[in-house]
């Protein structure tokens, strides 16, 4: 076989999960393309054998799916589409604008800015994720009212800050490098929306921005599928259907109350939280409460090893790939 390939991909691989077309990425040696349809295989120096391009990806895929160390064989990097690779630990939900985590329990976990983050899903290729615990610090929204709207807040300001004293300043320097400038959903909602509704109201306003927190609607879309329908108001979200316990994203010990990046649609005084005891409700903007930061990956951002456990040695690990 000769020692260089360029194979010019046109194949769909979907079958792996049947959701989306799926490019599987397999490279060695300096020179690398990846999420192109373009790919550069380099042999030289393994024994991996094929007469044909079709041969070489089918077998280099097998030695991948069952190298029982698991991940790639050694000498690769080796890629594939996030919702296949997610999907081979846990199960994403095609929803409102993304392929989200949903329900009670998670393999989401991923270590970012050296911190255990979450996967919240896939949005156009990306991924957007936040922090698993909130910050060591309380915030208002806004140190006054009315609501400014989540990009002229106070608490967009700090998060989004590259200047000493903010947020995104105090990120490591590989954190920042794979941040990507996102487009968030940031209309006024109601407290006791259900999901599509929280989501359709969302959508009426978005914001720029490096670093936001999550919308309320997707706290809402993280329960099971049977909550999505369900209010979020005490009463039915809390009492008589429990789906906080049926939603990853409610941290079931040591919960707190905090902000979610969404302005109230009850009045210019209020935006919305997610409290303790795990329902969505208005607060004036002036509170104190804790956050959580979310951002979104740059598409070059690979996930290279993990199942996404909540343990540091489980968790997804992240690597910003070349573009050459």
């Amino acid at each position: 076989m000769k020692n260089k390939f360029k194979i010019i991909l046109s194949v769909m691989i979907g079958i792996l999960i049947g959701i989306v077309p799926t490019y599987f990425i397999a490279t060695r040696g300096a020179n690398t393309i990846y999420n192109s349809d373009v790919v550069y295989f380099d042999n030289e120096g393994t024994s991996l054998e094929a007469e044909t391009v079709q041969e070489a990806l089918n077998e280099l895929y097998d030695r991948v799916k069952n190298n029982s160390s698991g991940g790639c064989p050694s000498g690769y990097h080796c890629y594939q589409d996030y919702v296949t690779r997610i999907s081979q630990d846990s199960t994403l939900t095609n929803i409102a604008d993304a392929y989200r985590y949903t329900g009670a329990t998670a393999n989401n976990h991923v270590t970012f800015n050296g911190e255990d983050w979450r996967i919240i899903g896939v949005y156009d290729g990306k991924l957007k994720i936040m922090r698993a615990e909130p910050l060591s610090e309380i915030r208002v929204y806004n140190s006054s009212t009315p609501n400014p709207g989540w990009s002229s807040s106070g608490l967009y300001t700090y998060l989004n800050q590259e200047t000493s004293g903010g947020y995104y300043y105090g990120l490591t320097s590989e954190a920042k490098n794979m941040i990507d400038t996102g487009t968030w959903n940031a209309g006024a909602a109601a407290y006791n929306a259900t999901a599509p509704n929280a989501y359709s109201a969302a959508t009426g306003t978005t914001a720029t921005g490096k670093v936001g927190l999550v919308a309320s609607y997707e706290y809402l879309y993280a329960a099971d599928s049977s909550c999505w329908t369900v209010t979020g108001d005490y009463t039915n979200f809390v009492t008589n259907n429990s789906c906080q316990t049926k939603d990853w994203m409610y941290r079931s010990t040591n919960s707190s109350d905090e902000w979610t990046l969404s302005p109230s649609s009850s009045g210019t005084k209020y935006a919305l939280s997610l409290l303790s005891n795990g329902l969505v409700d208005n607060y004036g903007v002036a509170n104190s409460f804790d956050f959580r930061p979310a951002v979104y990956l740059k598409s070059t951002v690979a996930i290279t090893g993990g199942n996404g456990g909540a343990s540091s040695s489980s968790r997804y690990t992240l690597e910003l790939q070349e573009t050459n």
